[in-house]
């Protein structure tokens, strides 16, 4: 198991360090620490002090990492160049399984819970995602709220990344289903069975959203994960836009796990 953690130094990004140790802290893994860094505005006077110096805290932080009760440091990755594309090398080179990001959590000011470059992340790169809150408690899930809306069938491909969290058999997963059974197309009825069936023997219940008016992140709040598939689009952008268009003071704790075939 290769996990690769995001860091920008801050403290949410190094609680999700934490979170995802302690996730993993009974299996066989390799850990990878990131940090990318934007290119200097002008790279023909930049003496790479600051990349030396970045390096150093990177280095660091993942030193730290092994004196939270890891065995093995993580190995240290600094780059310089496209967020995205930087972590998406990553992800190729080390033949990453599952990545980790912070997020802040908490919203004041009308500031957001989560920035552009987490929902990028959850978007555009192609790798099973937690998105970990500075609040969220550093402990094993027991539950998990599963939104879908059937639209897109979810393959084993996709279902595997949920089986193969190692703690996924002492997890009780509630799909929640965004569309009355009576508004179900063929196609979409075809997609519910195939869910159904493969989370069969799993400690699984499906319940419907009667009310369209309940916020998902608002019944996440009740679990201690929140699941949903990257090709469910419509479900990541409620999910997001929930988190995004709050402009009261508001605390998330949840922390999230985007499936990616």
């Amino acid at each position: 198991m290769n996990i690769l953690m995001l860091t920008d130094f801050s403290t949410n990004a190094s609680h999700s360090h934490r979170y995802a140790l302690e996730l993993y802290k009974n299996q066989h893994i390799n850990s990878y620490l990131l940090h990318v860094k934007k290119p200097c505005l002008n790279s023909q006077k930049c003496s790479g002090k600051c990349k030396f110096g970045l390096y150093q805290k990177l280095v660091k932080q993942a030193q730290d990492l092994v004196n939270d009760g890891q065995h093995l440091a993580p190995k240290a990755i600094f780059a310089e160049g496209s967020f995205i594309e930087e972590v998406r090398s990553a992800i190729h080179k080390y033949n990453i399984d599952v990545l980790f990001i912070g997020a802040k959590g908490k919203s004041a000011n009308n500031k957001e819970l989560v920035g552009t470059y987490t929902q990028a992340i959850a978007t555009k790169v192609k790798c099973p995602l937690f998105i970990v809150f500075e609040n969220t408690p550093i402990a094993i899930p027991k539950s998990a709220l599963f939104p879908v809306n059937y639209t897109d069938a979810l393959y084993p491909a996709c279902l595997n990344k949920l089986k193969s969290l190692p703690f996924w058999k002492g997890l009780s997963v509630n799909v929640l289903e965004l569309k009355s059974h009576l508004n179900l197309e063929h196609l979409m009825l075809s997609s519910k069975r195939i869910l159904e069936n493969y989370l069969k023997n799993a400690s699984v219940e499906f319940s419907n959203l009667v009310n369209q008016d309940i916020q998902i992140t608002k019944e996440a709040s009740k679990y201690n994960l929140l699941v949903y598939a990257a090709k469910n689009l419509s479900v990541g952008n409620r999910i997001f836009s929930e988190l995004k268009k709050n402009k009261e003071a508001f605390e998330f704790k949840t922390p999230l796990f985007v499936l990616h075939a």
